[in-house]
């Protein structure tokens, strides 16, 4: 197993120099992605997934999990979603497994609530996989009482 890990200041802009030295396309496309996100363009997002992707928040705020199944399915629930918050996701570290299409990433965001301007961040763990290239799984893990109380009221 391989980690790649970066120091990041909370309140600085995320510098990568080790990770970005990564030769593994799988690291450079979630990175590539981890970028996208910041812009809200779902669009834009929607060319990293598999037409299969499976789009789960394992401790949902909502009580149970939260799994979106199909490309369509998740571009309709991230739209919903990235138009309640603005926010950036920086990357920790990214751990490769013994399956080369498997990976497991840490990192936080720092963001805002579009409708009350509140600050909302929060830290994850995420299992990503691939596909032909493509995600095809986005499970993610992060504290759902943070969650809650920034979109109490929004969902």
């Amino acid at each position: 197993m391989v980690v790649w890990e970066a120091e990041v200041a909370a309140s600085s802009p995320l510098t990568l120099p080790a990770l970005e030295l990564s030769m593994n396309p799988r690291i450079q496309t979630i990175h590539s992605y981890f970028d996208k996100v910041v812009l809200g363009d779902v669009e834009q997002l929607s060319r990293f997934w598999h037409d299969n992707i499976v789009f789960e928040a394992v401790f949902s705020f909502t009580g149970g999990s939260s799994r979106t199944e199909g490309k369509a399915a998740v571009f309709e629930r991230l739209s919903h979603s990235y138009g309640l918050v603005s926010m950036a996701f920086h990357i920790t570290s990214i751990h490769e497994t013994t399956d080369p299409e498997d990976f497991f990433v840490e990192y936080f965001s720092e963001g805002q609530m579009v409708a009350t301007g509140d600050r909302y961040s929060n830290q994850y763990i995420t299992q990503i996989s691939f596909t032909d290239g493509l995600i095809s799984l986005f499970r993610e893990f992060y504290d759902p009482q943070k969650t809650a109380v920034a979109f109490s009221g929004l969902i």
